[in-house]
């Protein structure tokens, strides 16, 4: 299955191979991709025989034998770890996400953003310094986060709420998609992991940090987070404004104060909802 449909003639032989194994792990993970022992099997000698057999031969002869053999090795591997991972995010966003428009968008960031760090993880093993579970799982938290970021045009809370985004990476790191060789060497990692909560968290106000601070024409009030984590709206503050308020007389100072107590007044219903949500306003 893993090599019908595929062109051999003018194309480099490491695409072929990796073709190839895509092909093999997507019908694989379609008729398998529920059992439990999958993760046990070993299908690296079934795959290189597949090279060696379906290849044409003049093609397959002009390449070194050690050489065959890590070409089939990494192709083995990535596609095996890319092809897992897409039918389980699948079935884990299913539940979590209603809107077709967002879950479209999650699968093409998470395919993307684990793609990248996988690689990078492969990188890391062949230089004998793999990272760790928990440095490869920030990774992907930050990868998927700041390109819904960007691709929101720099306001995450709207493109993905942050609640969501934790459940999501919770449920995801529980259901099995980190990769085997670092679930091989470290274990899995705990149940509701509070990394997971801590990573999203930065992300979210960093983005929010940004996006406030990237408005100074927004308006004359900001939000800012309290001491207990919940949004407040503030005056905001031009350059220089605290000295010329320190020079203001007793009768500009009270004007100014009347007009902030009339501001205060009119956003104190905002300012009770996004507080009781934990949210800034969209």
């Amino acid at each position: 299955a893993g090599a019908h449909g595929l062109v051999f003639d003018g194309r480099p032989f490491a695409d072929l191979v990796h073709d190839y194994c895509d092909g093999v792990f997507s019908n694989i993970m379609q008729n398998l991709g529920n059992r439990l022992w999958l993760n046990q099997a070993d299908f690296l000698f079934a795959v290189d025989a597949g090279v060696r057999t379906l290849f044409p031969p003049d093609l397959v002869a002009e390449v070194d034998g050690h050489l065959l053999e890590q070409l089939v090795l990494k192709a083995h591997d990535r596609a095996y770890e890319e092809q897992r991972f897409s039918v389980i995010q699948w079935e884990t966003l299913g539940p979590l996400v209603q809107d077709p428009r967002l879950k479209k968008q999650l699968v093409d960031v998470l395919d993307w953003s684990r793609r990248e760090v996988v690689r990078e993880m492969y990188r890391r093993f062949e230089a004998n310094c793999p990272p760790g579970v928990d440095e490869f799982v920030v990774s992907w938290i930050q990868m998927t986060l700041s390109r819904l970021d960007q691709d929101s045009g720099g306001n995450l809370y709207r493109a993905c709420k942050q609640a969501l985004a934790t459940q999501l990476f919770n449920a995801l790191c529980e259901a099995g998609t980190l990769p085997v060789p670092l679930i091989a060497q470290y274990g899995p990692p705990p149940r509701n992991w509070p990394l997971i909560a801590t990573v999203v968290n930065q992300c979210y106000d960093e983005s929010w940090k940004q996006w406030n601070q990237g408005k100074p024409s927004a308006g004359k009030h900001e939000w800012y987070k309290d001491d207990d984590g919940k949004w407040k709206r503030r005056k905001r503050q031009a350059p220089g404004e605290d000295a010329a308020e320190e020079s203001e007389g007793p009768v500009a100072k009270q004007a100014r104060a009347d007009g902030e107590e009339d501001a205060k007044e009119e956003h104190e219903a905002a300012d009770v909802v996004v507080g009781e949500l934990g949210l800034p306003p969209p």
